[in-house]
């Protein structure tokens, strides 16, 4: 029975998704194919999508860990590297225990962090976009990358800030106060000036 992505419109979606419990192994091929295609349907490519989501937190792994359970996101991150693995063409690749160790390191530093957030963390890995792999992906490499997603991600929300520091201030100058600023300041000044 073949899953069509277009049906995925939101995180809410995909979490309902990661929160079934398939029984057969015919069911868990399709829950696996559902859950990639609806990360994969999820509409952020950049990180500065990332910075324009609303409610970060409710969407972090954190979050879903504490309504959905731990497993949900464990779930998640295991798949999602799975798939990660898989477009690698390397000699050394990871086993089910580095996976899972790999998966556990992850939510101890990165809980904060969105389905979002990893999905463009993958495919910008996939990308080479923090490096390249030289024949070898394990978990020293991914949290290596990962904190290289982190700083860029800062970045990101700082660039964000500063901007709607700027927009604030904008709305001051349209406002005139700058105006009245700059005219009393020159007026105290060339009444500095016409003094003896």
């Amino acid at each position: 029975m073949p899953y069509h992505s277009h049906k995925i419109k939101s995180m809410s979606d995909l979490i309902q998704i990661l929160t079934e419990k398939p029984q057969s192994e015919q069911a868990v091929k399709i829950w696996k194919s559902k859950l990639y295609d609806s990360l994969q349907a999820l509409p952020v490519k950049r990180v500065t999508d990332i910075v324009k989501l609303n409610e970060q937190y409710e969407r972090s792994l954190a979050a879903i860990s504490k309504k959905h359970g731990e497993g949900t996101v464990k779930a998640f991150l295991v798949l999602a590297l799975g798939d990660f693995l898989r477009f690698f063409s390397v000699g050394n690749t990871m086993d089910e225990r580095q996976v899972a160790q790999t998966v556990m390191l992850i939510l101890e530093d990165h809980r904060h962090l969105t389905i979002e957030d990893f999905k463009v963390f993958f495919n910008n890995c996939k990308k080479g976009l923090y490096g390249t792999s030289y024949n070898r992906i394990d978990g020293q490499v991914i949290l290596e990358w990962l904190g290289k997603y982190e700083n860029e991600r800062a970045a990101a929300f700082v660039e964000q800030n500063e901007i709607e520091a700027f927009s604030q201030k904008d709305r001051y100058v349209r406002r005139g106060e700058v105006q009245k600023i700059c005219d009393r300041e020159l007026n105290r000044i060339l009444g500095n000036l016409k003094r003896p």
